[in-house]
């Protein structure tokens, strides 16, 4: 990725991510284990489907004051209405961090573990190299989602270690390259990808 130069995603997938938001709270829960599927780790890939949500959550132009999130996305039957802002960095006026969100259903499970959301975050400081990560947040401890990602045929370990991302992996291309770890916060974990540069 350039300097100054925002992640570039299709609008078009604003039309294309189809059908009536749901109320996300409302929604009903479900299993999303075949919903989410993680293709392939040392490249940070999900299933088509999964890619798709990531991209609507956060759609980045030209102009940084251009971000939106799709109105919908669609994760398994679920149609839910994404949030996302937009703040300057800490003692950066012209530097920003994008954020958006989708929360599943109450009490969604992924591989029997509760999942509660997907995220992406976009920090875009003045003058110098930009990060891209996303996650899947779930109400468990790190150790137990790595269980159940190694379960998966995914080996990921929990942050500060990370599995390397290069330029060759579909979701760092055009970067300097990037990781995928496993991330504590204060009552549960993520699965996070990140790329920079």
């Amino acid at each position: 990725m350039t300097k100054h130069t925002p992640l570039l995603l299709s609008l078009a997938l604003v039309a294309c991510s189809g059908g009536q938001a749901q109320d996300n709270a409302a929604a009903p829960s479900g299993d999303f284990s075949s919903a989410i599927a993680l293709r392939d780790a040392s490249e940070c890939r999900f299933d088509a489907l999964t890619e798709h949500a990531f991209e609507g959550l956060l759609l980045l132009g030209g102009d940084p004051d251009d971000a939106i999130s799709a109105p919908v996305v669609a994760i398994g039957e679920a149609r839910l209405a994404p949030q996302s802002k937009r703040a300057p960095m800490e003692g950066m006026p012209d530097g920003y961090v994008y954020t958006a969100h989708v929360d599943l259903p109450a009490n969604s499970t992924w591989h029997g573990l509760k999942i509660e959301r997907l995220w992406v975050e976009f920090v875009a400081p003045p003058e110098t190299d930009s990060l891209y990560r996303r996650g899947i947040r779930f109400a468990a401890s790190p150790e137990e989602v790595r269980e159940v990602l190694a379960a998966q045929g995914a080996e990921v370990p929990v942050a500060p270690k990370y599995s390397g991302l290069f330029e060759y992996a579909a979701f760092t291309a055009g970067t300097c390259g990037g990781g995928i770890f496993i991330e504590r916060d204060s009552d549960g974990a993520s699965l996070v990808c990140e790329r920079g540069c």
